[in-house]
C-alpha cells in the first residue's frame, strides 16, 4: 500500500510502486503495468536459465588461451541448500569451475554458497562461502553510481592446505557502455570491483588484493570480464589473472 498513489492492489501489502519485481510469481509487484519483466531471478546473471550455453575467448597469462564453455546445469543441492549449478570449463588448459548459486527471489538477488575447481599449479580447489554472499544487487538498484560491499569468510581447501580468508569486496556500477565482443555488439552494464583477502591463519605473507571489471547484459549475463590480483605464487606481483570475452550464446 502507498499513500502517494500508483498502488495497483490495495489488498496486498507487498504490491506497490516501491517493490522489486519478482519474476516468478505472475504478479505486477512494482505496479509498472508489466508482469514478471524478466524470466530469470536476476536478469544480469541468469543462473536459473537451465540449458543456457555461452562460449568465451579466454586468456590466462599463467596457462595460455582457450575457449571456455559455460553451461547452466540442472538445479541441485549444495550443503543442504537448493542451488543452481553453473559449470565453466576451458578443457585445453585444464581449468574447470563448478559454481553453486541460489536465488533470493524476494529480492532478485544471487547468493553464492560455494565452488569446486581444478586449476593448473593449484590442483583441486574447494571454496565454501559461510552464509553465502550477495553476488549482484536487486534489479531496481542497478543504476550508475550505485555502490555496495560484501564482507565474508571464505573457506578454501587448495594444495592440501586449508585457508580461511576474510574477504572484503567493494562494488560500483560504472554505467551503461556499448561494447563489441566476438559474439556481437551489446549495450552492457559495467560493474567495477576491488577486493582484499586476509588470511585468518597467517599462512599468507600479506593480504591478496585485486580488481575486476565485468560487463553484463540483461537476460544474458557476463559478456566481458577482466581480473587482476596480487599473485601469492609470484611474490605478490600485481598481474592479470584472466580476461575473457563472449564468443557465442544460446539461451533456452
Amino acid at each position: 500500500y502507498t499513500s502517494c498513489g500508483g498502488d495497483c492492489d490495495d489488498t496486498m501489502a507487498d504490491v506497490n510502486p516501491g517493490m522489486i519485481e519478482d519474476p516468478t510469481d505472475g504478479i505486477d509487484n512494482d505496479c509498472d503495468g508489466t508482469i514478471d519483466e524478466s524470466p530469470y531471478c536476476n536478469p544480469w546473471d541468469p543462473v536459473d536459465a537451465i540449458g543456457a550455453v555461452k562460449t568465451f575467448d579466454v586468456n590466462y597469462p599463467m596457462f595460455g588461451t582457450d575457449t571456455e564453455t559455460v553451461t547452466v546445469m540442472p538445479a541441485t543441492t549444495f550443503n543442504s541448500q537448493d542451488v543452481f549449478h553453473v559449470n565453466s570449463e576451458a578443457a585445453t588448459i585444464g581449468v574447470e569451475f563448478d559454481y553453486y548459486i541460489a536465488c533470493d527471489y524476494a529480492n532478485n538477488q544471487l547468493v553464492k554458497y560455494g565452488m569446486d575447481a581444478t586449476i593448473p599449479q593449484y590442483g583441486s580447489l574447494t571454496e565454501m562461502e559461510v552464509g553465502g554472499r550477495v553476488m549482484l544487487p536487486a534489479y531496481a538498484d542497478v543504476m550508475t553510481g550505485y555502490t555496495w560491499n560484501e564482507s565474508l569468510v571464505v573457506q578454501y581447501s587448495v594444495m592440501s592446505q586449508a585457508l580461511d580468508l576474510d574477504v572484503v569486496v567493494n562494488y560500483e556500477i560504472v554505467g551503461e557502455e556499448v561494447i563489441t565482443v566476438p559474439a556481437g555488439t551489446y549495450t552492457a552494464m559495467h560493474v567495477a570491483a576491488s577486493f582484499t583477502m586476509t588470511d585468518q591463519m597467517g599462512m599468507l605473507q600479506q593480504p591478496i588484493t585485486g580488481t575486476y571489471d565485468q560487463w553484463l547484459v540483461e537476460d544474458i549475463g557476463i559478456i566481458r570480464f577482466y581480473y587482476e590480483w596480487t599473485n601469492p605464487l609470484n611474490k605478490y606481483a600485481y598481474e592479470t589473472l584472466f580476461t575473457k570475452e563472449m564468443a557465442s550464446v544460446t539461451m533456452p
